[in-house]
């Protein structure tokens, strides 16, 4: 897997490239397969300059087609991500092309969402739990007793 397939965050952004997913907050952000390329394209040299003709070819392949094809893209691209003066994501290099200028947060492989299902017995009583990697600890949860139904023990909460 290549460190452009993994998830990674920017903003109040998670951007999932294999899912073909962009989350703003948690919510699906609506993007075009052209915005969503350009927008893999630029994040993946974020903090580097990409020519127009670099990211044309990377969207738009083999077709032809013109800069300004590439213009109306990227606006579209910014009114999606929210751009402001506040919120700046992609930067126009005049003639030359653009550079996506906030920071990119690339989560590591041992913390994608990856949910591991464990079964256990506590007390005679089956009990079921998912473990996310990279998931911030929760509060302990009852799941199980002394028997009497009525003094829970509390589960032993995940590492940090």
């Amino acid at each position: 897997m290549s460190p452009s397939d993994s998830a990674c965050h920017f903003g109040p952004f998670r951007f999932e490239p294999t899912e073909h997913r962009l989350l703003r907050d948690g919510r699906p952000v609506p993007l075009t397969p052209k915005m969503f390329e350009t927008l893999r394209v630029l994040v993946e040299r974020s903090g580097h300059l990409v020519v127009k003709e670099d990211l044309i070819q990377a969207v738009w392949r083999d077709t032809i087609v013109e800069d300004a094809n590439l213009a109306v893209t990227i606006s579209a691209l910014r009114k999606a991500l929210g751009c402001s003066p506040e919120h700046r994501y992609i930067q126009t290099v005049s003639k030359v092309g653009y550079r996506f200028v906030a920071e990119v947060r690339r989560q590591r492989p041992w913390q994608r969402s990856l949910t591991v299902t464990v079964a256990c017995v506590v007390f005679g009583l089956a009990a079921g739990f998912a473990l996310v990697a990279g998931a911030p600890p929760r509060r302990s949860q009852s799941i199980g007793g002394r028997g009497d139904g009525a003094t829970p023990t509390p589960a032993v909460e995940p590492a940090s």
